[in-house]
């Protein structure tokens, strides 16, 4: 592979067709683009864990989530285990240069039994990388009884930042202080749209292959149906830019909840109150009333007969790992992150 970079992992892919323009300039610059990627990390710290959702479709390449605090590192190969663990010692050895103990604080939800298997991976690669682990939930974590030098955290405290926390005197990775627990999806991505124009400006490529059209709507009662306009003039607004469908998402929403796919604002004001219940509270019975309306990717990619999608795992700057997520249901424009879902 031209350019091919040392220490890195490379996936098998299911779309194994002739490559796109785009593709071929990726590989042909990889060394020069790690190197925008490390300048960029010199003056941005990278987070300490996430993972990125990302669509591909005929001629997009598209990251549509970003993740925080990844729940999936269960589903990362033994073999991949190994860049977790050099990642994590670069990593901490960049971020925390002596530290040797750590607490990783979790969700309280822990009969979650996946949820407790990926904090498990995570945890037992820590060790391999030299550290002392211990686990605790939010709930039963208590300032004064902390004994590690700092506190990982796989929770994302999307309910509120605990007093407990507010008083710790010892390192949180990553810092509350950066806002990432009250965080904005339409923030990230209009921060991403940044990155990316930089990025293709740099290296002559088109930024429509990295990049979907958004637009935030505010204001939004589902139960009250009030707002619902503003919300389906949004929706025409992107697919009159050729947009297959679009996805309406809560703003600071996870877990795949208060998500929905529509090709017309017509399908916004049809709404039947399922549907409306279904959108009109997210994580721990927050209300929605902040939208990201995003213009949607078509999945080309498959298991069988099966629609999938890839999703990245990193440690710091490194990735270190990728599965596909896979619905046996959903259709290509469709949201995969749903029940029914399964990982290869």
């Amino acid at each position: 592979m031209p350019g091919k970079l040392p220490n890195i992992p490379y996936f098998k892919t299911l779309d194994r067709g002739p490559l796109r323009d785009f593709e071929h300039e990726l590989l042909m610059q990889a060394i020069e683009i790690e190197d925008w990627f490390n300048a960029c990390w010199s003056v941005v710290p990278p987070l300490l864990t996430s993972s990125v959702d990302l669509r591909v479709s005929k001629d997009q390449i598209v990251p549509i989530d970003t993740n925080v605090f990844p729940a999936g590192f269960n589903n990362l190969t033994s073999a991949m285990k190994k860049y977790a663990v050099d990642a994590i010692k670069n990593t901490m050895s960049e971020l925390a240069p002596g530290v040797r103990s750590i607490l990783i604080l979790t969700e309280n939800h822990t009969r979650n039994v996946f949820y407790s298997q990926s904090v498990q991976m995570l945890s037992s690669s820590f060790i391999e990388a030299g550290f002392v682990v211990s686990i605790a939930s939010v709930e039963q974590f208590q300032a004064e009884a902390v004994s590690a030098d700092c506190v990982v955290l796989n929770h994302d405290l999307s309910t509120g930042f605990p007093d407990a926390l507010q008083h710790l005197k010892h390192p949180i990775y990553p810092s509350p202080y950066l806002g990432w627990w009250n965080r904005s999806k339409c923030k990230h991505f209009s921060v991403y749209f940044d990155v990316v124009s930089d990025f293709c400006h740099r290296f002559s490529l088109d930024t429509h292959a990295f990049f979907t059209p958004f637009i935030q709507v505010n204001a939004v009662d589902f139960m009250r149906q009030s707002g619902l306009e503003p919300l389906a003039q949004a929706v025409d607004t992107l697919i009159a830019k050729a947009i297959p469908f679009v996805t309406i998402k809560a703003d600071k929403g996870t877990y795949g909840m208060s998500v929905m796919m529509v090709d017309s604002g017509d399908q916004v004001l049809a709404m039947n109150r399922r549907q409306r219940s279904h959108m009109a509270t997210r994580k721990g019975g927050e209300t929605v009333s902040s939208l990201l309306v995003q213009g949607g990717v078509e999945t080309i990619e498959k298991i069988g007969l099966h629609h999938a999608e890839p999703v990245v795992y990193l440690i710091g700057s490194r990735v270190v790992g990728c599965f596909y997520r896979i619905h046996p249901e959903q259709s290509a424009s469709q949201s995969l992150n749903s029940p029914g879902m399964y990982f290869r």
